[in-house]
């Protein structure tokens, strides 16, 4: 009975801990490293490109983007979110101009992380 009693005291006191210790994370690296695709450029619309199945090498240029698809003037889920120097794929509409998206070549890595959307263009594939 009393090594059941620690075993469970044990087991709060790490709940406990972990829960302290836990911060929200505003991103997440789901993949680390240049893919082998995209070697040698900067590659947030080399990855998307991959991600969406476009054999136009082309739109490895984030800005390409801006061209391609409709445009779309209120934020949804699957839209591409356009900057002149990056692009990703937006995968929730948070409020107040923020976003959450992934995209690649963020910090090194596929990242799905909030952003704000700024002066971004949104397209519709």
């Amino acid at each position: 009975m009393r090594t059941r009693s620690l075993v469970a005291a044990a087991v709060l006191c790490v709940a406990m801990i972990g829960d302290a210790d836990a911060r929200p994370r505003r991103h997440f690296a789901l993949e680390r490293g240049q893919p082998a695709a995209c070697a040698g450029i900067p590659w947030c619309g080399c990855w998307l490109r991959i991600r969406h199945g476009i054999a136009d090498q082309r739109f490895d240029k984030a800005r390409e983007w801006a061209d391609l698809g409709s445009p779309a003037s209120v934020c949804r889920p699957g839209l591409i979110a356009v900057w002149s120097h990056h692009v990703g794929e937006i995968t929730a509409c948070l409020g107040g101009g923020m976003v959450r998206m992934i995209s690649g070549n963020d910090g090194n890595a596929v990242r799905d992380r909030v952003r704000p959307l700024g002066r971004a263009r949104l397209r519709a594939l």
